[in-house]
């Protein structure tokens, strides 16, 4: 896969989080293996969330607020999905 591809695809991911989130990763790296896009972030962190990661609570919460917001995030898009679908029809 062309690095222009890959460049386009970590800009969409980077919108998304976002919009999502209210703030971007500091640097997204993606690659396509197969059928699959797989990108890594770093600097996804809140100020808020990297204190809170110094116990071992504070990891705890953040994994379950972060796992919540990911499967939102799918539930909007799977959504999003199926409404451009419809209007292709």
């Amino acid at each position: 896969m062309s690095r222009n591809r890959e460049h386009e695809f970590s800009n969409l991911v980077r919108e998304i989080r976002k919009e999502q989130v209210g703030n971007g990763p500091r640097e997204i790296t993606t690659r396509f293996i197969d059928t699959w896009a797989v990108s890594e972030m770093k600097g996804n962190l809140t100020n808020v969330e990297k204190f809170m990661i110094t116990s071992s609570e504070g990891k705890r919460m953040v994994h379950e607020a972060r796992t919540e917001l990911v499967k939102k995030i799918y539930d909007c898009s799977e959504i999003s999905l199926k409404n451009l679908s419809m209007q292709k029809l």
